[in-house]
Parts: structure tokens; sequence; C-alpha cells
């Protein structure tokens, strides 16, 4: 048996589970393995991320809500993928990019060695050049702050430096991160105006996620935002 079938049966045999623990002789015995060579397979799964817990006596388990089930790709459909991911270095969020190549060996570890050694040439990049939040140092809170629906306070630095003051306090809802040409922007619900509103992640100077997370309301949620932003693009001059 290849390993990439070991890996996928092994995983496979893990989820049939349902949470229960299972030792690796049962595991041998189900694969025609010997012990030696589930321990082995186990531990390079364990290494590239996935969720296995084991227990001496008791067995492995494998965690039900970070796991998928069975997927078949095309080479063309992995290529794709790992082109996507490999865009992230390029994207101003090393925590984002460090997230996606984890994802990237996950699936790596599964293919046969051919396809494997295919994605190691790394034949596709997607060479992109952005300006906004280099260090990656709002990113990470925003995306947490949109996952967890809390309410976030920006310092926002005007376009025009010579106002009095040069900058604004607002709070404000997130709902999206999106890239528009050079520049990273936020899409939020804002407090001060009562309207949707972009802000630029390189015009952010402070910022501050609270601890109040807010309701899903109807006008204010990102599917609202997203029609309102189709009839912005679409109306006439």
């Amino acid at each position: 048996m290849r390993r990439a079938d070991r890996l996928f049966h092994l995983v496979t045999l893990l989820k049939a589970t349902q949470g229960r623990a299972i030792t690796a002789a049962a595991l041998a015995a189900d694969l025609g393995l010997s012990v030696r060579t589930v321990y082995r397979d186990i531990a390079h799964l364990q290494a590239n991320g996935l969720p296995i817990d084991g227990e001496a006596g008791v067995g492995y388990r494998i965690s039900p809500a970070l796991t998928l089930p069975p997927v078949t790709f095309t080479l063309e459909q992995v290529e794709a993928v790992a082109a996507g991911i490999r865009a992230l270095r390029s994207l101003g969020d090393p925590a984002l990019a460090e997230a996606g190549q984890q994802a990237l060996d996950k699936i790596r570890a599964v293919l046969s060695p051919a396809a494997a050694e295919h994605l190691l040439r790394d034949s596709l990049h997607m060479p992109l050049s952005l300006t906004a939040d280099p260090s990656g140092v709002l990113a990470a809170p925003l995306r947490q702050a949109i996952r967890e629906r809390r309410r976030t306070r920006l310092t926002y630095q005007r376009p025009d430096q010579q106002a009095v003051d040069g900058s604004t306090d607002r709070w404000v809802r997130p709902l999206e991160l999106a890239c528009f040409g050079p520049f990273w922007m936020l899409a939020a619900w804002c407090e001060l105006r009562g309207e949707f509103r972009h802000f630029r992640l390189d015009r952010i100077i402070g910022l501050e996620v609270s601890d109040t997370c807010f309701p899903e309301e109807p006008a204010r949620s990102l599917p609202d935002y997203l029609r309102w932003l189709r009839a912005t693009l679409h109306s006439p001059p």
C-alpha cells in the first residue's frame, strides 16, 4: 500500500470512531500493517498538524471539529490551492501566511510522491506588491474582531494632513478585509457616520478591539454591506 493511501485510510479510520479512542494494534489489524508502521504514520500526521491525541494504554483519537470529510483533488486543483496559499506571503500578514503554509504542508503530506514533488518545485508564483500594513500588525487583530464580531475603535488618519488634529477616533463594526489594488481595506459599519465605510489599513494609527460583541442586525451585516457595495459600484455617476 502506498504511503499516501495508508495515511488516507488511517485518518478515515480515526474519524470513523467519532471521537472514541482506538489502539494502534486495532488500527494495524484493520489496515494490515505492523504496529510500528502505525506509530510512524501517526507521528507523521501529528507533525503535519492533524489534531490526533494519543494516550498510552488507551489509544488514539482525532478531533472531529477540525477535520474535513475525504475529498479528491486533481493536480491542477491542488496547484490552484497552492498558488493562492503562496500568494499570502506577499499580503503583509505573517500569521495568515504561516497558517496557509501549514495547510499546504498537510495537503502535501497525503499526496503521492510524484504530486508532492511537483508542488515542491513551487512553479506557480503570485507576485504582488502591497504596501499597506507591511508588518501585519493590524491584520491579525482585525481578522479576530471580524470572526468574533467585536466592536473596534479606530484612530484613523485623515488623507488631508493639514487638517486640525489630523485624525479621528470612531467605533466600528468590522465586517471584511479586502485588497483594492496596492492597499488593504477594512469594510465596516461606522457608528460615527451611521453608514458603511472603508478604511485603509495604512491610515489606521490606533486600534482597540473591545470585549463587546455586536449583534447581527439588518442593514448592518456583511451581506447588507455586499449588497450596498454592488449597488454603489453599478450606480450611474
